[in-house]
């Protein structure tokens, strides 16, 4: 049986109006509910950690490819500090994590700080990749500094004073400043 013309053309419009985009967009469900697309939940309530990753998209599974991460970020040392920036012109903290991954993956993350510390996935710092995202507090309130983990103790940041720099998680200040770290899943 075939499609009609007026059948074709509103699928058409309903895919148009949906906001169809190549690209992901980072929104985090449950593993186990229906519209998560994940792993149906055990009677405990909890999925095995297998079936739930085995279950995501492929840009939604742990990690990057470093090599190629790598190259990315790469592009952006030496841009110069922008409060709000979030092009050549400068980048702040924010701005930079969510210029590296949409130039990654096409991954949408928010620009904000606060925002990106709320995300699912948090893993102790034995456990970083390349990829993570590193969380810091310099006034002991609030998360105010964001920088994404590049291997080796390393991280690369939009730094006030430097502009878009690589450094090391054991210097004194950011050792002392670490609040925790966040996967982009």
């Amino acid at each position: 049986m075939g499609m009609t013309r007026t059948t074709g053309i509103s699928l058409l419009l309903l895919v148009a109006l949906a906001g169809c985009s190549p690209y992901p967009m980072y929104t985090h469900r449950p593993a186990g509910t229906a519209e998560s697309g994940g792993a149906p939940r055990t009677e405990s309530g909890a999925a095995s950690e297998r079936d739930r990753r085995d279950n995501q998209r492929p840009w939604e599974r742990p990690g990057v490819d470093p090599a190629i991460f790598t190259r990315v970020v790469d592009r952006y040392l030496g841009m110069p500090y922008k409060k709000g920036g979030d092009d050549e012109k400068g980048f702040d903290c924010s701005h930079l994590v969510k210029a590296v991954y949409n130039e990654y993956s096409g991954t949408r993350v928010p620009a904000s700080t606060r925002a990106l510390y709320q995300l699912p996935e948090e893993v102790t710092r034995e456990e970083l990749i390349v990829g993570d995202l590193v969380f810091f507090s310099f006034d002991d309130a609030a998360i105010t500094h964001i920088g994404i983990y590049m291997g080796g103790g390393r991280f690369v940041h939009a730094s006030e004073s430097r502009g878009v720099v690589m450094s090391s998680l054991s210097d004194p200040e950011f050792r002392d400043a670490y609040k925790g770290a966040r996967r982009v899943l």
